[in-house]
């Protein structure tokens, strides 16, 4: 099921509806013009003016719930494949967990939301991307793909790009697994070799050396003293030279 709407508070939102009244299946797809109550990660408000891609997706995850973030790097990988084909590739950078940059700044994000109904479980995979705005004041800087030199991306095509990568590397994903995905979007990992700030809540960061990603894709840092460990979840807020 395709649904493209003018307006609506939040695509995550009225997919979440639309499943609660049974209509919701496996890759069905919300695209809205504008966003009223667009959400973020930790429910930051989301800009989503006209002109912009808005949409979200309906999965039914075939992993157990503690590897349900794979997902979301599977859909940053394939945002990233999307994007690489209107902008150069070496330009990219995946901001873990799920943000996509062009030169250090973002241009995308992804907003996965998990539940349950009726025993069944649902993930709802939230994507924006900036084609012709983005935010002057966020907390890390941001971009579009006009500000980029991209021009005449009509949000439907790009959305359409997207669905078609996404029918290829889901099949892709249940056959060669998790490490394969996660080895191609390490190499685009930003931060990987410096230092990382990295925020766990709103009062407490930690910071190391970024060493990439585990097999489970949780982020390594390592210490001052030489000790990895990984984390699950949390925002990078900067990155620094490694000296």
């Amino acid at each position: 099921m395709f649904v493209h709407l003018p307006a609506v508070d939040s695509t995550n939102a009225e997919a979440k509806r639309r499943i609660l009244r049974g209509e919701g299946a496996h890759a069905d797809t919300i695209l809205a013009d504008e966003q009223t109550h667009g959400r973020g990660r930790r429910d930051h408000a989301w800009m989503s003016p006209l002109g912009n891609l808005y949409f979200s997706l309906i999965v039914v995850p075939r992993l157990p719930e503690t590897a349900w973030a794979r997902y979301s790097l599977l859909s940053a990988v394939i945002l990233s494949r999307v994007l690489g084909s209107v902008v150069e590739p070496d330009r990219f950078k995946f901001k873990w967990p799920n943000d996509v940059l062009i030169d250090e700044r973002k241009v995308s994000g992804l907003l996965i939301e998990a539940f349950h109904h009726e025993r069944q479980p649902f993930l709802i995979i939230g994507v924006g991307v900036n084609i012709l705005h983005h935010p002057l004041d966020s907390a890390f800087p941001a971009t579009s793909l006009a500000a980029c030199g991209v021009g005449d991306i009509l949000p439907d095509r790009l959305l359409q790009r997207f669905m078609t990568e996404f029918d290829v590397l889901w099949q892709a994903f249940q056959v060669e697994g998790f490490a394969v995905f996660y080895r191609r979007i390490e190499k685009q990992l930003y931060g990987l070799g410096r230092r990382v700030c990295l925020a766990l809540s709103e009062e407490r960061h930690v910071e190391g050396l970024c060493r990439g990603m585990d097999e489970e894709g949780q982020l390594l840092l390592e210490d001052d003293n030489g000790v990895r460990r990984s984390y699950a979840s949390g925002d990078v807020l900067a990155v620094r030279p490694r000296f």
